[in-house]
């Protein structure tokens, strides 16, 4: 199970350390270190792990690049308190300030004896702390993200419940703080699903990055029939990813040029150009199209300029550029068929 979830997110793989951290400091679990059933452990794990390894060599390790780079220590460590209050910031706001702090203090509490010697307590610490130390550890350099921490939270709720409703049987008046988590937590998440009527600006809507879509699909769309393009280029996976989802016929859409493991899109086959080929390429920076695109087509024009809607609010600001003249390297253009 550990080893299925590995694939799915490798924050999974840290599980195996806490059960070690687990064992380690649980006396009457400790044999299990050196047992036949850790071995096997270890071994379907490595068995279940065999097809992201295998897939990792064939593309030179690409997820060690991408996770080094994500964790912010590609390069160097540096200790930047900002970061990890952030980084804790955001934690706090996702959860539910309440919450978190609920958690928080359940966590601190149960560390302290005699909670620490009920082995039950400790399997449920030790599955939660590692991983938000870890966190922590890498916030220090670079800010992680909120979601990082989502394994550690299902084992936290646990737990948290467990202490809280010990500390209300013995103190009823700690009632009201529980009661005020989940009214504050009710309150979030009712307006979290529903900021329209909170008229934000965009840049402070938290929705933003998920509404609007279908209106930008329009637009594309649009453009695509009045200028007869077949090539549809996006900046970012997100706009290639939407682009591909949104328009009738969900077309394979690309990314321009760009280094070898930066996003998936470099992994997959790339474009053809021919001296006919007209594209579009939709962005939402407004710093102009980036040089790999001018070094491809030598007449590259804004056709539109809009800001997507959602029930009538504005979302996101994009440009549609119509590529033309597409400039082919002569060992391509040697290649291509002559009719």
């Amino acid at each position: 199970m550990v080893g299925a979830g590995f694939l799915a997110k490798f924050t999974n793989g840290v599980q195996i350390l806490c059960f070690g951290l687990f064992l380690l400091g649980s006396k009457e679990h400790r044999h299990l270190l050196f047992s036949r059933g850790l071995l096997v452990f270890g071994a379907s794990f490595t068995a279940a792990s065999l097809p992201i390894l295998w897939w990792n060599l064939e593309t030179g390790w690409i997820h060690v690049a991408a996770v080094s780079s994500r964790s912010g220590a590609r390069d160097s460590f540096g200790l930047h308190p900002m970061e990890l209050l952030r980084f804790c910031g955001e934690v706090f706001g996702v959860v539910s300030p309440l919450f978190m702090a609920g958690i928080v203090t359940a966590g601190c509490f149960l560390l302290a004896a005699p909670h620490r010697h009920d082995p039950r307590i400790r399997l449920l610490l030790s599955q939660s702390l590692p991983l938000y130390a870890l966190f922590l550890l890498f916030s220090l350099n670079k800010a992680g993200k909120s979601n990082w921490v989502a394994p550690a939270l299902v084992i936290s709720l646990i737990f948290t419940v467990v202490w809280w409703r010990g500390r209300i049987a013995q103190q009823p008046r700690w009632r009201w703080a529980v009661g005020a988590a989940f009214a504050l937590a009710l309150a979030m998440s009712a307006i979290i699903h529903g900021t329209g009527f909170l008229h934000l600006p965009p840049s402070m809507d938290p929705l933003r990055r998920s509404q609007g879509w279908a209106d930008f699909g329009a637009h594309v769309q649009a453009a695509r029939l009045q200028h007869g393009t077949e090539l549809l280029l996006g900046n970012h996976y997100s706009q290639a990813s939407m682009m591909a989802f949104y328009l009738p016929d969900h077309p394979r859409t690309y990314l321009p040029p760009e280094p070898y493991g930066k996003s998936q899109f470099t992994l997959w086959p790339g474009y053809p150009l021919r001296p006919a080929t007209r594209a579009l390429f939709v962005t939402n920076s407004m710093r102009g199209t980036p040089q790999a695109l001018q070094d491809q087509f030598s007449q590259i024009e804004l056709v539109d300029d809009f800001v997507s809607q959602h029930e009538g609010r504005p979302m996101t600001r994009f440009r549609i550029y119509l590529c033309q003249g597409a400039r082919i390297p002569p060992d391509a253009a040697a290649e291509m068929p002559r009719h």
